[in-house]
């Protein structure tokens, strides 16, 4: 035969290489190194093996060096990739199925993980910006990165090889490696985005069950104001409800063009109506802080009205700083010129949320976060819903005191806000006509022609219906006119304990509540023993709701995880012939499903924003996660028909022409 050297042309070589079997017989060891250079010049991968001292550079050299575990030396151990304890062959065939089966399994193990990346960013990306409320909290996000995906990511280890494992040509080291475009453009833009798409869709349909249609969401919380202050909405139709379910005369209480009442504080859509959409008043009080009645009356001196200059900064997340942004009478009174009133719906009403009591909530009282292992935040505090209002017009008539900040809101509501003081300023004597009446010292009405929406102002005078003791100025005709005009929003004051009853009796011109004989506190009445209760609905049906449909996104991902699980299974083959013979795999679905459920429905655990969902709001997830399934399966069957296989009938080896699908999309 033909003698081999180093001096050999490459034209030679490639017309010997280009055999589909040939022999080398009485080769000496450099004559090996020569050998493994030349087919790995012409891209093949190449096995050695040797048990001598003179084997070591080609053992070195070639892709995989196998030596022999019992006669081989020691030299050629060190220089080889593999040992053949048993100097059998055959046992290369099973390391390297075995080193196949491991890397196989660890591409599928960090594909599962990486695509619930997508439906975990973009919350926030959405939350920033197009302004809705969170969709998913980073705690909820830790419960799913640290806890329902451990155990199924894991479990991929204990996965069976796929029968062509052994069938596939050595993979390209250069080129396909355990992180590839192909898998990241898989995990994140159609697996990761089809998770999205079930996580945002459960958040939409939770939203909407409890009242909050999707097309009021965008720009509603660009100022951070969502379940902490009331929402005003415009409404089309609908009527007001009581809570008890009566029904509000339209002729007396249209919900198109007045505001709801304690009796009548619920919105329902009845025939027809719907939500035109929603603002928030604009926080245009640039204040100096302080703490606000609601979690010990007596320590806060609630009962007192003050100038926004007496605070000094307390408590919150501005404590120390000098500085809190609140929404003004005269903000509120530019919505509902502008046809907007507040919001609270009947559908929250008919949710496994809702407490009537907070109609009328004892101030007092703490709003419990996750029972007995949970924390515990004021109901009313001066960064939320305050429990009275600010009316610049009483402490800066002349509307001077700008202090020149922009309102972090939507310029959405900045608009609304803007059209409805234009409606008010044209027409004064008939919009909100009580204003003009305010006068703190006889001689300086508030001129409203020199309001501006889109400023901040830094005097105000806080009225909450009772008049006080230590204030410089006489105000009490003042605020008895802002507390009567502005009940809703207003503190009642009930003799023993908070009640329905006396929140209504609150709503009558010249009362601020109710004594336990069921005479009324009149302005002037002496309030110190009574409890001060506050309508919190409107907020607080938003927060539930709110956290109701971030656990329900959390739960959702648990959900379209199943099907990611499934068809992480195989790279190449349909789950058909793989099976579920994984024990941990099958663990691993009950798992994430048990800690999901429980994480929802154990009290304690509420404190990181889960809630008792609705059973039926684990469903609009499924067929997303079945999508997901036949999807990817579909994915496998077109790349196997695409990309044919042949059989050489010399070698027996299998060799398949990569089709489209199979070169784009086969991780």
């Amino acid at each position: 035969g033909t003698k081999i050297s180093a001096d050999m042309p490459q034209d030679r070589w490639d017309e010997i290489l280009n055999h589909p079997q040939i022999v080398f017989a009485r080769t000496s060891p450099q004559q090996k190194l020569i050998i493994v250079e030349n087919n790995q010049r012409l891209g093949h991968i190449v096995a050695v093996t040797g048990d001598g001292v003179n084997d070591s550079p080609a053992l070195k050299k070639g892709d995989i060096g196998v030596a022999m575990g019992i006669a081989g030396s020691d030299v050629s151990k060190n220089a080889a990739d593999m040992i053949l304890l048993d100097d059998n062959f055959a046992s290369i065939v099973s390391g390297v199925e075995e080193g196949r089966l491991i890397f196989d399994n660890l591409k599928k193990s960090i594909c599962y993980t990486l695509t619930s990346n997508i439906p975990e960013i973009t919350p926030f990306l959405c939350w920033v910006v197009l302004a809705t409320p969170l969709p998913l909290p980073t705690i909820l996000i830790l419960a799913i990165d640290l806890g329902t995906d451990m155990v199924p990511a894991i479990s991929m280890a204990y996965e069976e090889a796929e029968a062509d494992i052994m069938k596939r040509p050595p993979r390209n080291s250069k080129v396909d490696r355990l992180v590839t475009k192909k898998l990241i453009f898989l995990a994140y833009l159609q697996i990761g985005i089809m998770q999205a798409a079930a996580g945002f869709y459960t958040w939409l349909v939770v939203l909407n069950d409890y009242g909050y249609p999707p097309h009021i969401l965008p720009g509603v919380d660009r100022g951070g104001m969502f379940g902490r202050h009331v929402l005003f909405c415009r409404f089309s139709g609908g009527q007001y409800v009581s809570l008890t379910g009566e029904i509000a005369p339209t002729s007396t209480l249209d919900p198109q063009t007045m505001p709801p009442t304690t009796s009548f504080p619920l919105w329902d859509r009845g025939d027809g109506g719907y939500v035109i959409d929603c603002e928030f008043p604009t926080p245009n009080i640039a204040g100096t802080g302080g703490i606000n009645c609601g979690t010990g009356c007596a320590e806060a001196e609630a009962s007192e009205y003050f100038d926004t200059t007496t605070f000094e900064v307390e408590t919150g997340p501005s404590a120390g700083s000098g500085t809190t942004d609140v929404p003004s009478t005269e903000s509120m009174l530019q919505l509902m010129a502008d046809g907007y009133f507040p919001y609270i719906p009947w559908r929250g009403r008919m949710s496994p949320f809702w407490k009537n009591q907070w109609i009328y909530w004892d101030t007092e009282d703490l709003e419990t976060l996750g029972g007995a292992l949970g924390g515990a935040e004021p109901i009313t505090a001066f960064r939320f819903q305050l429990n009275g209002l600010y009316t610049i017009g009483l402490g800066d008539p002349d509307f001077s005191e700008d202090k020149g900040s922009d309102i972090l809101i939507s310029q959405d509501a900045l608009d609304s806000a803007g059209a409805g003081l234009e409606v008010w300023q044209n027409s004064p004597t008939t919009v909100n006509s009580w204003y003009q009446d305010l006068d703190a010292d006889g001689t300086n009405p508030p001129d409203i022609a020199e309001l501006d929406h889109e400023k901040q102002y830094g005097d105000a005078v806080f009225c909450n219906g009772n008049e006080g003791s230590d204030h410089t100025r006489d105000l009490s005709n003042q605020c008895n006119t802002v507390y009567d005009n502005m009940s809703f929003f207003m503190p009642k004051y009930c003799d023993g304990s908070c009640s329905l009853a006396c929140a209504i009796a609150g709503d009558t011109a010249g009362q601020i509540g109710q004594q336990s004989d069921g005479t009324a506190y009149a302005h002037d009445a002496d309030v110190s023993g009574a409890k001060v209760c506050m309508n919190i609905a409107s907020r607080m049906t938003m927060k539930e709701a709110l956290s109701h449909s971030q656990g329900a996104f959390f739960v959702s991902i648990v959900v379209v995880q199943w099907a990611d699980l499934l068809i992480c299974k195989t790279r190449w083959l349909s789950i058909r012939s793989q099976g579920m013979r994984n024990t941990t795999l099958n663990f691993g679905l009950f798992f994430e499903t048990m800690l999901a459920a429980w994480l929802c429905y154990c009290l304690p655990i509420h404190v990181l924003g889960t809630r008792n969902l609705r059973f039926t709001h684990w469903f609009p997830g499924i067929p997303f996660s079945i999508l997901i399934f036949i999807y990817d399966e579909t994915r496998k069957f077109l790349m196997r028909v695409t990309s044919p296989e042949t059989t050489d009938d010399a070698t027996g080896q299998v060799v398949r022409v990569k089709g489209w699908l199979e070169r784009n999309t086969y991780y």
